[in-house]
């Protein structure tokens, strides 16, 4: 999981583009989502996974956040706001999420 978060990150650093970073992004949302739906939010404070409907054509996307005011990072400045909280990872010792949405 560490190998494949390092690669994202990496690749995302690295892109060329602005829609190669959105797709390395998107990996990098992945596996860091995986880690802390496993491991828990070791953080001091609450951190949100968000969903864009809208991001790669409607297939969709999720992304982990501080704050609830949605940041949309693949709309940019276009669709910032665009997307809703889909989960609260609260500060735990273990994985523990409480569900926001169905």
């Amino acid at each position: 999981m560490t190998e494949q978060i390092a690669s994202a990150a990496r690749r995302t650093a690295a892109a060329e583009d602005i829609d190669a970073a959105r797709r390395d992004f998107d990996e990098l949302s992945k596996a860091v989502l995986q880690l802390v739906e496993t491991f828990g939010n070791s953080l001091p404070d609450s951190i949100y996974q968000i969903h864009c409907p809208m991001a790669f054509a409607n297939r969709g996307a999720d992304w982990l956040q501080s704050g609830q005011e949605v940041a949309n990072p693949y709309f940019g400045a276009k669709m910032f706001r665009c997307g809703e909280i889909r989960r609260t990872f609260a500060p735990v010792d273990g994985p523990q999420v409480k569900e926001d949405q169905p």
